[in-house]
Parts: structure tokens; sequence; C-alpha cells
């Protein structure tokens, strides 16, 4: 389990062009703006404002769901064979009150919104899905 430095960050929101393939509506309700932003500055809003690494505290809150998640998938996995294989958990927050306030998965990266980091059962169950 591990959390993205802020050069991880940019080089994470850089290489997947999602993030300037924003429509009006997307960008209000991820960005909390209406203004007609550039490509590059949606992109630097996500580097610089949105998403954070998660500090020393946060992943040692959020250690037992990590290693409890991993194990439901090791369990949904034995039937193949591949509960052997090392899972690796890579994680950012996102800043409440944006990017939607809701917790997903970018390539191999969980984006957690810092509300959610301490709630306890409810993130187990995120981080399993």
């Amino acid at each position: 389990m591990r959390t993205l430095s802020k050069d991880e960050i940019r080089k994470f929101v850089l290489d997947y062009p999602h993030y300037y393939e924003l429509q009006p509506h997307e960008i209000k309700l991820r960005l909390g703006t209406d203004k007609n932003l550039s490509k590059k500055q949606i992109q630097e809003e996500f580097i610089n404002e949105i998403y954070k690494p998660l500090t020393k505290e946060e992943l040692l809150l959020i250690k037992p769901f990590v290693i409890k998640a991993n194990n439901n998938i090791k369990r949904i996995l034995r039937p193949f064979g591949l509960d052997k294989r090392p899972i690796e958990t890579i994680l950012i927050k996102s800043v409440d009150g944006r990017d939607w306030g809701m917790p997903y998965t970018k390539a191999n990266v969980i984006v957690i919104p810092q509300s959610k980091i301490a709630r306890g059962k409810e993130l187990g169950k995120t981080l399993t899905h």
C-alpha cells in the first residue's frame, strides 16, 4: 500500500487524457467552476488543487481496511489460482468538496475523498469494490 507523491500525481494526470476531455457540466461538478478552462488549466487544477498524497497518519488509519479488502479480493481470485499474486494498492485523496466527492479508480490508482478516509466500514466496502 502506498500513496503517490506530488510528482507522481502530476505524471498520473498528464498520462491520462480523460482530464482534459471533460464536458462543461463535468467541469462544473468536478472543479466547482463555470469558467471555460483550457485543457492545461484543467490538468493543473487536478495536480495542484484537487489531488493530494495521503499523510502517514491517513495511511495508518486505512491500512486495516486495505488489508481486509485485499483478503476479500484474494478469496474471490482463489478459484482461478490468482490469489498468490501480490496486490499493490495505490491511493491518493481528493480535497473535500471537489471532484464530485466520490471515490473511484483511475488506471491502477484509487482516489478517495478526504472526508471518507475516516469512515471505517464505509471505506472498507469501497476499497473491496
